[in-house]
Order: structure tokens, then C-alpha cells, then sequence
């Protein structure tokens, strides 16, 4: 699959249409498929780079950024979780954010149903304990 969406994105970059939503989607999926394959770092950098296409476009608002940040939030638990990473505070800081952002976005878009998934996961980070670090007040979670 990674070698898949890598040559759907240079063929978008050839055709000059990687700066489009459509080459955002193929760095998001492309950003799956190596989370699947625990390469954390390349699904990270295939986000930012969706993040920096979608900053250009003026879609960092859109209910299709709300689930970037929920993937970019999952990898940022899954590096904590695996310790693969020599952040750890850095990390779970990070999945705290994303997944706020993916439920604002969600919750301020008058069509859009916030993901289900994003709220489980802002749970599980609710039900546990965070770390010392990442704690600023009993009512926010690493806000």
C-alpha cells in the first residue's frame, strides 16, 4: 500500500495537483498505511506536509482536516505508547491537541457528526491518569 499511494503522489506531483485536496487525501492514506507499518516518523511527515497543503488551500477548518488530526493524534499515542520516541511528554501533549482539534472541528461544523472514534480515544486519555507533565488544570486535558 505505501509504494501504492507513493506513486499516486508523484504522479500528482508530475501532473502539479499534489497542491490540491486530492494530493492531501494521498499523503493522509499514505500517512495510514505507514502507521499500519509502524513507521511513525514517515506517517508524521505525510501529515504535516497534508497540514501544510491544507494551511495553502484554507481548509484547516474543514470537516476532512477533523480526520488528519485524529490520525495525526494516533500516532502521536502510538509513539507514546510504544515509547518510540524520546519525547514521551512531547507525544502524549500532542495526541492530546490533535484530538481536541479534530473535536472542535467536528463539533463546529453544522453538517458533521463528531467521530465517535475521536471522542473514545479523548475518553481513554480522560479515564487515565496523565502524566504530571502534561496535567494544567483538573477541567483541561493538556489544553
Amino acid at each position: 500500500a505505501i509504494q501504492d499511494y507513493q506513486e499516486s503522489i508523484r504522479l500528482l506531483e508530475l501532473n502539479s495537483m499534489l497542491e490540491t485536496e486530492d494530493g492531501a487525501k494521498a499523503l493522509s492514506n499514505l500517512s495510514i498505511a505507514h502507521t499500519l507499518a509502524e513507521n511513525y516518523d514517515d506517517a508524521l511527515d505525510a501529515l504535516r506536509h497534508t497540514e501544510a497543503i491544507r494551511e495553502r488551500l484554507g481548509t484547516l477548518g474543514h470537516p476532512s482536516n477533523s480526520r488528519r488530526l485524529y490520525n495525526l493524534g494516533s500516532v502521536h499515542l502510538k509513539r507514546f505508547r510504544t515509547r518510540n520516541t524520546d519525547d514521551l511528554a512531547g507525544e502524549w501533549k500532542s495526541a492530546c491537541i490533535a484530538f481536541e482539534e479534530s473535536n472542535n472541528i467536528a463539533h463546529s461544523c453544522a453538517n458533521c457528526t463528531p467521530d465517535a472514534k475521536c471522542n473514545e480515544k479523548l475518553k481513554w486519555l480522560e479515564e487515565r491518569t496523565p502524566p504530571v507533565w502534561c496535567r494544567t488544570s483538573s477541567s483541561e486535558l493538556c489544553a
